[in-house]
Parts: structure tokens; C-alpha cells; sequence
């Protein structure tokens, strides 16, 4: 026997789209992955900008999907993020440019110091 707890979580019904999915012009539905990005970056966000004295870049977590966060990548160049798991990692110009103008398949916790390439953020 099952017991169902309380919770914010409402199960899709009959006609409702669920978040993260549109309808196409038949009626199917379809997922998307980015629903929303940080309203405090306007454009891209320069790795230049991230420094020991602004700290590693996490967007409020009011502006994330539990924490956590996508990054497309604008430019080349080096990469020194934090992974949802809390691992550091380095994704090197020779992944971010052939990850160039796509969106970065890694759930992210900060981008970090020392990162030289330019990107957008999403969730």
C-alpha cells in the first residue's frame, strides 16, 4: 500500500502541460529544457567578469532548477565549473568550442574563477 504525502508537486491531468514542455501545432507535447535564465545578467556573461574579488558565478536560486544550472557556451576558451554533485571540473577550449553556441549538457553549480570563455545562462 501506497501512502501519498502532501505536496507542491501537482500530478499532470488530463489537458494541463506540464512545466518544461510545449504543445506542438498537432497537440503532442514536447520537452524544452531551458524555462528560465538570471534577470541580472543582461546578455553574456564574460568569464573576464569572474574574479577572485567577485567570487565564482551561481545565479540566485530563486533563478535555478534546485541549485542548479545550464550554461551555454558563447565563446571558447577554458571553463572551471562546479557540478550538481560538488565536483569541480574543467571543460577545455577543445570541449567548449565544440560545444560552441549549444548549450553545455552539465547541471552546474557555479562557473567558476579562471574561466576565460563567455556564456549564457539558463535553467
Amino acid at each position: 500500500m501506497s501512502i501519498v504525502k502532501d505536496s507542491s508537486y501537482k500530478q499532470p491531468e488530463c489537458g494541463m502541460t506540464p512545466l518544461g514542455t510545449m504543445r506542438d501545432l498537432m497537440g503532442g507535447t514536447f520537452h524544452i529544457q531551458i524555462i528560465g535564465t538570471d534577470p541580472h545578467v543582461t546578455g553574456v556573461k564574460t568569464g573576464a567578469s569572474i574574479t577572485v574579488g567577485t567570487g565564482d558565478y551561481s545565479p540566485p536560486v530563486e533563478h535555478t532548477n534546485a541549485g542548479t544550472f545550464l550554461i551555454c557556451i558563447e565563446t571558447a576558451g577554458e571553463f572551471f565549473v562546479t557540478l550538481e554533485d560538488g565536483t569541480d571540473f574543467y571543460i577545455s577550449t577543445v570541449q567548449s568550442t565544440a560545444y560552441l553556441g549549444q548549450w553545455y549538457p552539465g547541471k552546474l553549480l557555479s562557473v567558476n574563477v579562471s574561466t576565460s570563455g563567455n556564456f549564457s545562462v539558463g535553467y
